[in-house]
């Protein structure tokens, strides 16, 4: 139950950096159209199967702690490089 709901967790953090990068960054250079917050989400569950590596078998706790931390922390510190990076564009 505990990893249904931290892989719940990451795809949303990870559809809410795709949503708002997009709509930041590819909208304004491409003149593609705004992508919804739903689309944003598919769009990650897209490129987490694509990029998804099967897990070592020797893995230790902590090893998986520190993944499911970088996790975490990627989408948000992307999403916040991007926030200061388009306050300037």
């Amino acid at each position: 139950m505990k990893s249904i709901f931290l892989g719940a967790l990451q795809i949303m953090l990870y559809g809410t950096a795709t949503w708002f990068l997009w709509n930041w960054f590819v909208v304004p250079a491409t003149n593609l159209p705004v992508i919804s917050y739903p689309v944003a989400l598919g769009l990650s569950v897209i490129g987490i199967l694509y990029t998804m590596q099967s897990p070592k078998k020797d893995t230790t706790k902590e090893d998986r702690r520190n993944s499911f931390l970088i996790s975490i922390i990627t989408p948000i510190f992307s999403t916040a490089t991007g926030f200061i990076i388009q306050l300037f564009v």
